[in-house]
């Protein structure tokens, strides 16, 4: 035997209009495509202007898929920048500090190297 509570409901579609969890029986068509709404008042404002909700959600869409490209972009420059402090690191480099501080820094070092080699003799 099979009942209606066993039955899996079917995932529906959001409501173009506020973003909602659509119910299956409150739907519209437009350009042969069921909307599903959330309630009677989503529908009707979809009624009205179907395009402007449609092409506001092409547009969310858009957006959203551009910013989850920058994410990946600028996660991957995170990750290479990681890379080159480590082996920075790794050739007693420190990263923290510009060429020119670094340049600075071994040139002090040399210095009192020598100072010290020429107190030794």
């Amino acid at each position: 035997m099979h009942s209606k509570q066993n039955e899996v409901k079917a995932v529906v579609d959001k409501d173009p209009v506020n973003g909602m969890e659509g119910k299956e029986d409150i739907t519209a068509t437009h350009n042969g495509k069921t909307y599903y709404f959330s309630n009677e008042k989503s529908r009707d404002m979809f009624a009205q202007s179907p395009e402007q909700y449609i092409n506001k959600n092409q547009r969310d869409d858009e957006v959203g898929e551009k910013m989850q490209a920058a994410d990946q972009e600028s996660e991957q420059t995170s990750a290479e920048e990681s890379n080159q402090s480590s082996a920075k690191k790794g050739m007693g480099e420190n990263p923290e500090m510009t060429d020119d501080e670094e340049t600075e820094d071994r040139t002090q070092a040399k210095q009192e190297r020598r100072q010290g080699h020429q107190k030794s003799e």
